[in-house]
């Protein structure tokens, strides 16, 4: 971890940006930077693009020490951040079909896994720690969640979109653009969570998203007042 911190740093540093510019530079927010700087570990998509930014600054270095991260984080049959064929055989094969495929491949990987298919994917969730059959399921579900929330429609996504042109705007952070704007339009919000709770649906997340306010929270409310009544009538 300390190593990762230091190769952040060294990389921001070889462009001789502060942690705003590199941000921008990287697409990330300045406080993911400044995490990533001091005690976050950058997820496969944030060390992906590292290993990228390195090979700009011609630092063979940092390259090979976000290309192992990297692998060590998603597992050896998958990219190799140095091998730009397989990159673009996946990238044309998400860009040309449809959304709904990927996710249908995601969730036909999931039921298979919990009839007993081994999953391989992701070698380690943090630190050096494997996780086992149960854990790689709900990173896999989680996936499934922020998919199905990242819809073109989507409440998300206009989220996403309104942050980032309210941050331009005022110079405020995108995350806290994100919660003013979710926080100030009560219609958005309540359309945010029931989206949400849609999204959970098959998934272990299926409860706990079920918030005030949905339809799953009602249903589970009306089932919770009938077998409540049905104890009392068995009284």
């Amino acid at each position: 971890m300390d190593n990762l911190v230091s190769a952040v740093q060294e990389l921001r540093a070889a462009f001789g940006d502060t942690q705003q510019k590199f941000a921008a530079r990287a697409g990330f927010s300045a406080r993911a930077v400044a995490n990533y700087e001091k005690d976050r570990a950058p997820n496969s998509k944030a060390l992906y693009k590292f290993a990228k930014l390195a090979a700009q600054a011609n630092r063979p270095d940092l390259v090979k020490e976000f290309s192992a991260a990297f692998q060590l984080q998603v597992g050896e049959a998958s990219i190799d951040v140095t091998d730009e064929l397989q990159h673009s055989i996946l990238v044309a094969i998400c860009e040309n079909n449809e959304p709904a495929w990927l996710e249908n491949q995601l969730a036909a990987v999931i039921k298979k896994a919990r009839k007993g298919h081994p999953l391989g994917y992701p070698v380690v969730l943090e630190a050096n720690r494997l996780p086992d059959q149960g854990a790689r399921i709900s990173y896999l579900e989680g996936l499934l969640v922020e998919l199905r929330m990242r819809r073109p429609t989507s409440a998300q996504t206009l989220l996403d979109d309104m942050a980032i042109e309210r941050a331009s705007q005022t110079g405020e952070t995108e995350e806290l653009a994100y919660y003013k704007i979710l926080t100030s339009n009560q219609k958005l919000y309540a359309r945010y969570n029931q989206e949400r709770a849609d999204a959970a649906r098959g998934t272990q997340f299926e409860a706990s998203l079920a918030v005030h306010g949905t339809r799953q929270q009602r249903r589970q409310a009306q089932k919770r007042t009938k077998a409540t009544s049905q104890e009392r009538r068995k009284k």
